[in-house]
């Protein structure tokens, strides 16, 4: 089973609680206006790659406390989704699995529940930017976070959750990658900042 991948990240904090393997999914359909991770919007430029090789990397992985599969559009690729989700939670049984997705929790729950079976929670609703707020591990308030097992109530639902003023940076291949939903007025305040600085960016993933 193939999967169009974007990128991978180990130690993720941002994006659900504790030590977490993230995969961001590569291409989608839905397109919501302000999004943070146009880049992954479109197929060309994304690697290609064996589910099973991308459980491999996560097998190599020590102390994982979690995966978190985000995009992208996960459900655009419906049988490498279920196939990825399947694979970690038989290989990691004790490890989390939280899904985000820019489709309603309706669709989701019905016609999408296959491609989610497995999952722990869920992050469901498209961004919308005139609704952007401060509320843990989502961009706008009209998403929704639901939990789908024991072990999803007790991390996602009955335990903490990350500050969304904290961002992680990534450095690779001559890009800076943030990782984490920045709260209003961050990435303004970034692009300001640099400016400052005498630095100036030559594209940004949140900006058509």
């Amino acid at each position: 089973m193939q999967i169009l991948i974007s990128r991978t990240a180990f130690p993720v904090q941002a994006l659900g609680p504790g030590d977490r393997a993230a995969i961001w999914m590569q291409g989608c359909s839905i397109h919501c206006s302000g999004c943070v991770a146009q880049d992954t919007w479109g197929t060309p430029g994304s690697t290609r790659r064996q589910v099973g090789d991308v459980l491999d990397w996560l097998g190599s992985l020590d102390d994982v406390d979690g995966v978190t599969i985000s995009g992208g559009e996960p459900t655009d690729q419906p049988e490498a989704l279920q196939a990825l989700i399947a694979g970690v939670r038989r290989t990691r049984p004790m490890v989390d699995i939280l899904v985000y997705t820019g489709r309603s929790a309706r669709w989701v729950l019905s016609r999408g529940r296959a491609m989610i079976a497995g999952a722990d929670a869920i992050i469901t609703e498209p961004f919308v930017q005139a609704e952007a707020g401060h509320l843990p591990l989502r961009g706008s308030d009209n998403q929704q976070l639901i939990a789908l097992t024991p072990l999803g109530k007790d991390r996602y639902v009955d335990g903490p959750l990350p500050d969304r003023r904290r961002i992680q940076l990534d450095v690779a291949d001559g890009e800076i990658r943030m990782i984490g939903i920045p709260t209003p007025g961050v990435l303004t305040e970034l692009v300001r900042r640099a400016a400052a600085a005498g630095l100036s960016f030559r594209g940004t993933s949140w900006q058509d």
